[in-house]
């Protein structure tokens, strides 16, 4: 990401960069480390013995989590906050919806289960606006770019008070 940002121009001082796993509360995890790369799925675990991938060099390590709340108010207003997370969305979201409200545009969201796309219409209640959203694990699903199957799925909702 670094390299990318440089390579692009983008001055140090317009962006911030931690490498930790976000959640609603700081707090130890287990965290799967690796083939980041090739794989996008790093995640937080429920123990440090699950599997999850069959990447034969990643691991799972304990790291401390940084709170969405301290990102957010380390980075101050937000035109567009995109969110994947992986799984981690049920916990976040509701724990900083009232700073979302106050101070970001838009949340572009991946989503990892239905019990979770359904969670995050709970936005609308706090005033959001659904753009759109597509399920996760659907197949051949109509959008504007044609039928698309989507492993994950997508959500993205604006702040009409912003």
């Amino acid at each position: 990401m670094l390299e990318h940002l440089a390579d692009n121009g983008i001055p140090d001082k317009k962006y911030l960069a931690i490498q930790s796993p976000v959640s609603g509360a700081e707090r130890d995890v287990f965290f799967t480390c690796g083939h980041a790369t090739e794989w996008y799925g790093q995640t937080i675990l429920p123990s440090a013995d699950t599997s999850f991938g069959e990447w034969p060099d990643s691991s799972v390590k304990q790291k401390r989590t940084i709170s969405i709340v301290r990102v957010l108010d380390q980075v101050g207003p937000l035109d567009s906050l995109h969110s994947d997370v992986q799984g981690e969305e049920e916990v976040i979201f509701p724990a900083c919806t009232d700073l979302l409200n106050e101070s970001v545009k838009r949340v572009h969201i991946g989503t990892h289960s239905r019990v979770i796309d359904a969670m995050l219409f709970k936005l609308s209640k706090h005033g959001w606006q659904n753009h759109f959203a597509f399920p996760c694990q659907t197949e051949r699903v109509v959008t504007s770019y044609g039928l698309v199957d989507f492993q994950d799925g997508v959500q993205s909702w604006i702040n009409p008070r912003l």
